[in-house]
């Protein structure tokens, strides 16, 4: 990304902050980042970060990651977000948890994000533990 591309994007992520009343300190520290690190992009001195950072400061200024890819140039604009990476992470930690095995240990079979992501919602439902955000099935299902 050039110089002004990052700018650009450096100021909607300022944007995206200040409409939450958060300071820099505040929103790097929700976001697990240096206070540095975030202020960097914001001044466009900084390429915009990988897919995990942005989910995290999506989160954290309640917008959609989908938008912030778009806005960092990841997504064109009639492009829908892969979650399909996300949605694997989750679904091998629910196979390697050894007290949840049932149903989990296929071999040789091809499992749809969609099938992956519903597994993981129940074993979340069943454990009281998070790893697949909601909003990240809700865009997974309005993607199809």
């Amino acid at each position: 990304m050039d110089s002004d591309g990052r700018k650009q994007f450096g100021a909607y992520l300022r944007a995206l902050r200040n409409e939450k009343g958060l300071s820099i300190r505040v929103a790097s520290e929700q976001a697990e980042l240096s206070s540095a690190y975030l202020t960097q992009i914001e001044r466009g001195l900084r390429n915009p970060p990988s897919a995990d950072i942005l989910g995290r400061l999506a989160d954290v200024y309640q917008v959609r990651q989908e938008e912030v890819m778009r806005e960092a140039g990841y997504l064109k604009d009639n492009e829908k977000p892969l979650l399909n990476e996300e949605i694997d992470r989750a679904f091998r930690y629910v196979c390697e948890d050894p007290e949840f095995s049932f149903g989990t240990r296929l071999t040789n079979q091809v499992i749809t994000p969609e099938a992956k992501a519903t597994i993981v919602m129940l074993y979340q439902q069943l454990n009281g533990k998070v790893i697949l955000k909601p909003k990240d099935v809700d865009a997974l299902i309005e993607g199809n």
